[in-house]
């Protein structure tokens, strides 16, 4: 059964994405969710030549991605999607798309952001969003690379990462 991976990551389709994380979850496919860039055709046609052969690419404004993937249909090979930020990961979970777990990569550091991981700078309009993904028991992790360990997010009046997957937080599809 094919398996969709949802990760937040800035710089959308780099080297960690080619050369580490496609061979670590057995990525057939990414998709790119990102309504601004889904309009830009240069910037679209830039990502689709960014990623190695053989991996097919697209970029999906949030609603064609709440389409494809809100009727529960699973992808038909490994497929990662890739957020360039929590607003539009929050888009889709909150329009009804499973979302069982969302990795966050790389958020670069923003005016009112702050660090919550060596690479990953949230604000709060971001932590309220994660805030909402993890009452729909969305595990939220922080992993830079697939041999990091990852830190997962709970919310006890405060968002903070611990080592490990606090407790009722996995859902299975």
């Amino acid at each position: 059964m094919a398996v969709l991976k949802f990760r937040v990551d800035d710089r959308l389709i780099h080297g960690q994405i080619t050369a580490k994380w496609l061979r670590a979850w057995d990525i057939a496919k990414i998709v790119i969710v990102d309504t601004p860039l889904s309009q830009d055709a240069l910037m679209k046609q830039i990502y689709l030549m960014a990623a190695p052969v053989g991996i097919e690419v697209s970029v999906l404004s949030s609603a064609e991605a709440i389409e494809a993937w809100g009727r529960g249909e699973t992808p038909s090979a490994n497929t990662m999607a890739l957020f360039k930020d929590v607003m539009h990961v929050a888009e889709i979970a909150n329009a009804g798309v499973p979302v069982d777990e969302v990795q966050l990569g790389n958020l670069s550091k923003r005016p009112g952001s702050s660090a919550v991981g060596e690479t990953v700078f949230l604000n709060e309009g971001d932590r309220a969003l994660l805030r909402r993904l993890l009452q729909k028991n969305t595990a939220v992790f922080l992993q830079t690379l697939p041999g990091d360990e990852p830190l997962f997010m709970s919310d006890s009046g405060w968002l903070r990462f611990e080592r490990r997957r606090p407790a009722g937080e996995r859902r299975t599809l």
